[in-house]
């Protein structure tokens, strides 16, 4: 018996956990054979951008990432097919034997449970293995992947995004969501409270983005070779507080405990938590006033994260003692979700309990 090539076929957005147990059925397969080799078949661009350019449908990740993401989940060669009208005119069955069996070499094709290609994208499953067994290529049908019930599929990861549904997207792509761009020039309002943020131009124009609000988030950029973390707050929004409100959502990050000029830097930010909606606060003075309750909230946030609720309680008391006499109906809201986190997170440190 000669070697073995085991592929599947599909557009992989965000490479989510659905993804990867696809993945995992290839490599099962291939311990059944003497031999075998793993390959991953994709588009750039995405075959939505082509189709239906007038969807204009947002993606979880850049063909890039995904392709690097595609490679980490290891043993697979990633094959990246230019797609054009051209290709999407091909029949499945064309594709098959032109692309799939000749050019590389594919002996066995698992197809995922919703997914269909060539052109129309009409065929079923059945069909599918009729051209296969034609062809010489063992057709083999992909199973879903649920958690708690409901299937993973990067429609409703993107939703989930969406509605600021952080938590619940990070539990079906199996990993933090993040956004990544460079830094760019603002208005430097944010230094003049006292909040330098740092301008985020998305370096992949037609990524998710989630609900306007704020964010707690993890960023990352590179510092002398090596990638740093820093704990920030993110805001996403048509910044009603200094604009009057505009059609152009900001990108604006802070990062806790900084200074530095990073403009032409690559920023990454890791998604944690979704704080609060988007506000308009009615001065200055109010705005900084809510960037201070913000900071504490990300303070807490990771101070939780760490199982420290003795900080994380120093860090609200602190708040209400510094701020709670200041407290507008606009930044009430701010201390009060403070407070819940507080409630409701776990009280026990694994230090203080031994």
């Amino acid at each position: 018996m000669g070697k073995k090539v085991i592929a599947t076929i599909g557009s992989f957005d965000g490479v989510h956990r659905g993804h990867a147990m696809l993945l995992e059925q290839m490599h099962s397969i291939a311990q059944g054979y003497d031999e075998a080799e793993l390959h991953v078949v994709t588009f750039s661009p995405y075959p939505s951008d082509v189709l239906r350019p007038d969807l204009r449908i947002e993606h979880l990740t850049a063909p890039e990432e995904r392709n690097q993401l595609l490679r980490e989940l290891g043993g697979v060669e990633v094959h990246d097919l230019s797609f054009t009208e051209a290709l999407a005119a091909m029949s499945a069955e064309a594709f098959m034997e032109d692309v799939l069996r000749r050019q590389i070499g594919v002996t066995d094709l698992v197809i995922g449970y919703d997914h269909h290609f060539g052109k129309g994208a009409s065929l079923s499953i059945e069909d599918y293995e009729r051209l296969g067994q034609r062809l010489g290529i063992a057709i083999h049908r992909g199973r879903s992947y649920q958690v708690d019930g409901e299937v993973v599929s990067s429609t409703r990861i993107r939703e989930c995004i969406k509605s600021g549904d952080i938590s619940r997207a990070a539990l079906l792509l199996g990993r933090r969501y993040s956004l990544k761009g460079k830094v760019v020039q603002g208005q430097q309002l944010g230094r003049k409270l006292g909040y330098p943020t740092a301008n985020i131009d998305l370096g992949y124009a037609t990524q998710v983005l989630p609900q306007d609000g704020v964010y707690l988030v993890r960023a990352y950029l590179r510092e002398g070779g090596r990638e740093a973390e820093y704990k920030a707050m993110l805001y996403i929004g048509t910044r009603p507080s200094i604009d009057q409100g505009t059609m152009l959502r900001s990108i604006e990050a802070h990062l806790l405990d900084f200074d530095r000029d990073i403009y032409g830097e690559e920023l990454v930010l890791q998604l944690e938590r979704f704080f609060l909606p988007e506000q308009r606060f009615a001065s200055k003075e109010e705005l900084k006033l809510a960037l201070s309750l913000y900071e504490a909230s990300v303070r807490m946030y990771f101070a939780l994260e760490e199982r420290q609720v003795s900080e994380a309680t120093q860090i609200l008391h602190e708040a209400e003692r510094r701020y709670g006499d200041r407290l507008t109906p606009s930044t009430a809201p701010i201390l009060v979700r403070l407070q819940e986190s507080l409630t409701h997170a776990p009280h026990r440190e694994a230090s203080s309990s031994l």
